[in-house]
């Protein structure tokens, strides 16, 4: 008879700790791939700017931010840049450096466009900003 009562003790205890734990888990933040896609409307465009991602650690789900600072130039009109990244959060600041033309500034999830902006002058960044806020 004591038997029994320990086994329903034991079973009782893992059933709270499972429910437990599925609540805990339920605001766990995921990362997931981004592509920041770079293109311009005029061969020749310079471009400078800035991403960074919040990341989620693996076990403890804490944040940790890191950077991708992007510099180079637009070669040609239908030509793309593109630099990957993960996290569950992510802010672009990209600018045109040139006074001519646009820069053209896409994030895409699962090769689907989830935000985009424009930069025409290096004193009007594209911004992005997409995901859970930290």
């Amino acid at each position: 008879m004591m038997i029994k009562q320990k086994y329903r003790i034991l079973c009782l205890f893992f059933v709270v700790s499972f429910i437990i734990l599925l609540t805990g888990c339920n605001g766990y933040r995921q990362n997931t791939q981004y592509t920041v896609r770079l293109s311009g409307d005029t061969k020749g465009l310079p471009y400078e700017g800035q991403c960074t991602v919040q990341r989620a650690r693996f076990l403890s789900g804490k944040s940790t931010a890191q950077g991708l600072d992007m510099k180079g130039t637009i070669d040609a009109e239908s030509q793309e840049q593109d630099y990957q990244m993960s996290g569950y959060f992510i802010y672009c600041a990209v600018a045109n450096q040139s006074t001519t033309g646009i820069i053209k500034v896409e994030l895409l999830q699962n090769n689907e466009v989830v935000a985009s902006a424009q930069s025409t002058a290096p004193d009007k960044p594209a911004i992005l900003e997409f995901g859970q806020k930290p």
